[in-house]
């Protein structure tokens, strides 16, 4: 499988555990639901932008979203938020509880963040 073809299939197994829809993505993302179905079909691949906004999305790495074909499954994703720091654990959770504008607000805050630029 090449990186696309592993995206696709991650994207997908990642909405479908999450049960996220893909207009939840888009918005957060600030893509057209078009552009995302396109992901989900393997049609085209989001810009690196777009990636890392999707991982974010997910709590998981970018690395993670192309670099396995392994399937994702619930012990890969409880494994990978039990290597969080609780401090993580705790954003991740506030961030996932929070609506859609205070996730846009917070994102836009930490990339904001000069660390975040590097």
């Amino acid at each position: 499988m090449n990186d696309r073809e592993i995206f696709r299939k991650n994207l997908n197994d990642f909405l479908s555990y999450s049960g996220k829809k893909q207009k939840d993505l888009a918005e957060f993302v600030g893509a057209k639901t078009t552009t995302v179905s396109g992901w989900t079909r393997g049609i085209s691949y989001p810009r690196a932008d777009a990636m890392e906004k999707i991982a974010l999305f997910f709590g998981v790495s970018t690395s993670r979203l192309v670099g396995s074909s392994e399937s994702v499954s619930s012990p890969v994703l409880r494994s990978s938020y039990n290597e969080l720091t609780p401090e993580e654990q705790r954003l991740l959770d506030a961030f996932r509880a929070a609506d859609d504008r205070a996730r846009a607000d917070a994102l836009a805050t930490l990339l904001q963040h000069p660390a975040a630029k590097k």
